[in-house]
């Protein structure tokens, strides 16, 4: 079943990425420091922008993204 696994692998890096945003915004909330913000997108690099997410999804699909 392979189809499974892509959808598991996709939903983690979707969960992941949501993660890190609702994470940021707290920072934000907080008003803590670029530093901390800094801290944290480096935990999360690989989901950190749009575009991260997007080459994670590529590495999931190839060229046929569903």
């Amino acid at each position: 079943m392979m189809i499974l696994e892509k959808h598991s692998q996709e939903r983690f890096w979707l969960l992941r990425r949501v993660n890190f945003l609702e994470r940021l915004n707290r920072l934000i909330e907080e008003e803590r420091n670029e530093e901390e913000a800094a801290n944290l997108a480096k935990s999360y690099r690989k989901v950190e922008n749009p575009s991260d997410l997007q080459d994670r999804l590529h590495e999931i699909y190839g060229k046929n993204l569903p």
